[in-house]
């Protein structure tokens, strides 16, 4: 097999093999894809991302199940971007791997395919995840679907979620599905004394901004509160803050 010298070497390669899609770089797409050096098979995955077709898919679906962890999630991540309803089975496996950032990947994906029976397994999945962070993300990706489905889900799982890391991301998906009541809780996170946890809860003010519609009064607290935290002297938190400032602003 060629040796690359570098990733542009190696993704030029990849990108002229996708653009043929004749049966032998079909072929030889697949036997690069599996005969790669580890890092270089991440490097492959992201000339996939966002690719369709059957052979995508069958790389994705064989990395998934790589000891490799940065491999693993990788191609976790691509199966959302590529996957059909076929391949939940595939997915359902990495939302009960071993790490938590590849159960949370697997959880996204899962969303970005959208079918009812991946819904299904979020629902299923969530009172068996210890990780808040991966409980969050499957709130998040069940609220992909439709808000008669995921509402009652979703306001069930906020009466006994104690974790605001998980919290956000329920309250996330109810905003996101016109439950517009739910902001005040958001605004009451900016608050916390914990920086991921402020963080994500302005992640999810910008995340939101398309389906938002603020009050005056929420309006001005929200900016109240980003304009103090855009002087925060920690550097992901004041950034995320001018950025969600410059949203809301605009």
């Amino acid at each position: 097999m060629k040796e690359f010298s570098n990733r542009e070497e190696l993704q030029r390669s990849v990108r002229e093999l996708v653009r043929r899609q004749d049966g032998d770089a079909k072929v030889e797409l697949i036997r690069m894809a599996l005969e790669l050096e580890d890092h270089a098979k991440v490097w492959l995955l992201e000339v996939l991302d966002g690719r369709g077709d059957p052979s995508s898919r069958c790389i994705a679906r064989a990395l998934s199940a790589s000891n490799d962890r940065f491999v693993r999630d990788a191609a976790t991540v691509v199966m959302g971007r590529v996957g059909v309803e076929g391949d939940l089975e595939c997915l359902s496996l990495r939302l009960v791997d071993r790490l938590w950032v590849v159960r949370a990947s697997a959880a996204s994906s899962i969303g970005e395919i959208g079918a009812s029976e991946g819904l299904e397994l979020l629902r299923c999945r969530w009172p068996k995840e210890r990780q808040a962070d991966v409980r969050r993300y499957i709130a998040v990706a069940l609220s992909e679907g439709s808000g008669e489905i995921v509402v009652p889900v979703l306001e069930e799982w906020l009466t006994s979620e104690k974790a605001d890391e998980a919290r956000i991301g329920i309250l996330f998906g109810l905003v996101r599905n016109r439950q517009a009541r739910h902001v005040a809780e958001l605004l009451r996170l900016l608050q916390s004394e914990d920086t991921h946890v402020c963080a994500l809860a302005i992640t999810a003010f910008l995340e939101l901004r398309e389906f938002l519609v603020l009050d005056p009064s929420a309006h001005s607290e929200l900016v109240g509160s980003l304009s103090v935290l855009s002087l925060h002297p920690v550097g992901r938190v004041n950034s995320l803050a001018e950025s969600a400032l410059e949203e809301y602003l605009g």
